[in-house]
């Protein structure tokens, strides 16, 4: 039997039937987009959202973070994308450059493991678009893994060279 792209029915501490997995639809989107505005300054957001999508409320959250947040972008483009009646995302999803990686570096000094903070100090006079927290730690972890990868490889050659000596001698 194949496995099912969604998930069973669960029901979370607000008593809400919520149905997780599965892509995002456009008019998902423009929802979640119409009912940020209607609920924006509420302490429970999130799970008002969900609730009337029908989503988890950590994905709902993420989706617009990471994918729909018209805040970062020139009030012209938010026109255009209004205009057009889609959804256009503002985030920058392209690879890292050279100056940002080095810049993620400098600045991981200063704010530690706070993602979101790094990836608005990084975000700050940008034309095409901001970066996400999701895309600073994914790097940053990547990175940490492979300098971790090589160390213990290093470690490994020098070990073998000494059992070497000890057999030779």
């Amino acid at each position: 039997m194949l496995p099912c792209r969604k998930k069973e029915l669960m029901t979370t501490s607000t008593d809400v039937t919520v149905v997780r997995g599965g892509a995002y639809t456009k008019e998902e989107d423009n929802r979640i987009l119409e009912l940020y505005e209607i609920y924006s300054t509420e302490n429970n957001k999130w799970k008002l959202i969900a609730s009337e999508l029908k989503r988890g409320h950590k994905s709902v959250r993420e989706r617009y973070v990471n994918h729909l947040d018209p805040t970062s972008a020139s009030k012209e483009k938010y026109r255009y994308m209004l205009h057009r009646e889609t959804i256009y995302n503002i985030v920058d999803k392209s690879d890292l450059t050279i100056q940002e990686k080095h810049k993620i570096d400098r600045l991981q000094s200063i704010y530690m493991k706070k993602w979101a903070e790094l990836a608005k100090a990084l975000s700050n006079n940008r034309k095409d678009g901001r970066r996400t927290e999701l895309q600073v730690k994914n790097y940053w972890n990547s990175k940490h893994r492979t300098n971790n990868r090589n160390k213990n490889k290093s470690y490994e050659r020098i070990s073998d060279q000494m059992r070497l000596k000890k057999i030779l001698n």
